[in-house]
Parts: structure tokens; C-alpha cells; sequence
């Protein structure tokens, strides 16, 4: 498992650095597969940040598997990034505070 945690990390840096060096706008994904790992997803989410015209970036890699032991296994990454590089769909555009206030239950 080990091994798998530390590959999904990968993924998951890889997925971000993908996002990053793209020009068109980052959205939310429920789950992204990882190719050499069928039992994980990486999932991208977006929160408003506290500083105006920013957003987190919180990328999750997920185990999911019939093993409840296994189920709990997870890698997470979080950056900033500028308004004009998300596009958030309609309904997750309301109020920040909402997104932000679930983005600070997260931890």
C-alpha cells in the first residue's frame, strides 16, 4: 500500500502540473483516473480563498476499493491560483462564504 500511496502522490502532482502549464480555465473533476492505478481517482476541487481574487486548488487522490481498510487512503495537495484561471459551474457560483466555509470543514 505503501507503494501505492507514494505513486497516487505522483499522479496527483502530475494532474496538478498538467492543470498549471494549460491555458484554458481549471474545473472542479469528481474523479480522474490514474492509469497505472485502477483503484484510485484523483478528484479537483475549488474554494474560494481568503485573499480576494484567488482560489484553492485542493486535488485529492482516493483509494476505493471493497477493502473498508483501504478505502480511507488519500493524498492531498492544495495551491493558490488566480481568479482568471478557474471556471466554476453555475452551481457552485454562489455565495463564497458557502464554499469556503465547507472548504475550512476539510481540515
Amino acid at each position: 500500500m505503501a507503494r501505492e500511496l507514494t505513486e497516487a502522490q505522483n499522479a496527483c502532482q502530475a494532474v496538478l502540473n498538467e492543470l498549471l502549464a494549460r491555458t484554458v480555465p481549471i474545473e472542479p473533476s469528481e474523479g480522474i483516473a490514474v492509469e497505472h492505478l485502477p483503484d484510485w481517482r484523483i478528484r479537483v476541487d475549488i474554494y474560494p480563498a481568503s485573499q480576494p481574487g484567488l482560489y484553492v486548488l485542493h486535488l485529492s487522490a482516493h483509494h476505493f476499493s471493497s477493502d473498508a481498510a483501504l478505502f480511507d487512503a488519500r493524498y492531498e495537495l492544495l495551491r493558490w491560483v488566480p481568479a482568471e484561471r478557474v471556471r466554476l459551474p453555475e452551481s457552485l457560483q454562489g455565495p463564497a462564504g458557502l464554499l469556503y466555509d465547507e472548504f475550512e470543514s476539510l481540515f
